[in-house]
Order: structure tokens, then C-alpha cells, then sequence
């Protein structure tokens, strides 16, 4: 019985390790984790804000437009940090286009922020052709460094976590998704 159970055990510890969250389109596929170079095609962001109260009537916050333009400076940021940043659109193994669910939660504290709900999709293409994606990852949120968090944490539910701070959660959000595109390839 103990043979069994560890075999079992065994098994679907292996048939996770097999499975990968990205679908390949080609086979094989030109990609190779780490050392495939991009370039940031469309960055598709879609803001939702939720408030616990009444919306306020002066909403100091970037809009959804400003808001993309952020995640687009901080993605190429994060690219040329892990050196997949292509130099030219010739040069590219693929282009990366990046679909953002940002929800701005707003605290009971008027003019205060709480963690934002995110989910992202990533497609890589080359020609038009789709080389691969991620299955969507499912809605999310910001997690720092665990002191770093805990000082995060303490200034949301103080209400001192504002606008100031959101480039912050764009910064960390953006790094998280490069580093998914790192992991890309075989």
C-alpha cells in the first residue's frame, strides 16, 4: 500500500513538473529561455477603479492611458535589465504583446490606495505568426520583499499608500511579467 501511495505520489509530482504554462504554436520552437531577445509590441491595459464608498470628485490618480504608458517605460526597463531587449525589430526573435487587467482598489481612506488586482496575458510573435502564450494567470496582487511588504501593508492601512506610489505596483508587476518571458522557450 505504502508502494502504491508513493508511487502515485511520484507520478503527479513528475506530471506537474511536465506541464508548462505556455503554449508553443511552432514546433519545435525558436525560442530559448534566457537568451531570446524582444521587442514590446502592444500594450493593451484595461483600468477598473473600486471604491469601498463613493467614488471622490477629485481623483488625483493617472488615467488608463497614462497608466499603460507607465507599464510600457517600466517593461522595457525590466527587458534591458535581462538583457532580452532586442535592438531593432530585425534583430528580434519576437514581439511581445501584453494584456493587462489593472483594478485600482481605493482604501476607506479617502485619497488612500489598497494592493491592486491584476491579471496579465503574454503573446510572442514573429511575422504575424503566433510562436507562444501564456494561459491567462489568474487575478493577482502586489507581494514585495517581506520586510519591504510588511512596510506596504502598514502604510495601507494607515491610508499613506497613494498615487505616489503606484508606479511602485506598475515597477514590481512589470518585472514579474519579464521574468515570465525569461522563462519562454525550451
Amino acid at each position: 500500500m505504502k508502494t502504491q501511495l508513493l508511487a502515485m505520489a511520484v507520478a503527479l509530482g513528475l506530471s506537474g513538473c511536465a506541464s508548462s504554462p505556455y503554449t508553443y504554436h511552432v514546433e519545435p520552437t525558436p525560442l530559448v529561455a534566457g537568451q531570446s531577445k524582444y521587442v514590446l509590441g502592444n500594450v493593451d491595459v484595461k483600468l477598473t477603479e473600486r471604491f469601498p464608498l463613493e467614488a471622490p470628485i477629485d481623483n488625483p490618480y493617472i488615467n488608463e492611458d497614462e497608466l499603460t504608458h507607465e507599464f510600457v517605460k517600466a517593461l522595457q526597463k525590466h527587458m534591458a535589465e535581462q538583457n532580452i531587449l532586442a535592438s531593432s525589430v530585425d534583430s528580434a526573435d519576437g514581439e511581445i504583446n501584453i494584456n493587462v487587467d489593472f483594478q485600482r482598489n481605493h482604501s476607506i481612506y479617502s485619497g488612500a490606495l489598497a494592493k491592486p488586482a491584476i491579471s496579465h496575458t503574454i503573446e510572442i510573435v514573429k511575422d504575424s505568426e503566433k510562436l507562444a502564450t501564456t494561459a491567462s494567470r489568474g487575478q493577482y496582487t502586489t507581494k514585495y520583499a517581506y520586510f519591504q511588504d510588511t512596510l506596504v501593508n502598514a502604510e495601507i492601512s494607515v491610508g499613506t499608500w497613494d498615487e505616489e506610489d503606484e508606479p511602485k505596483d506598475v515597477d514590481l508587476i512589470s518585472d514579474l511579467i519579464i521574468q515570465e518571458v525569461t522563462e519562454v522557450g525550451k
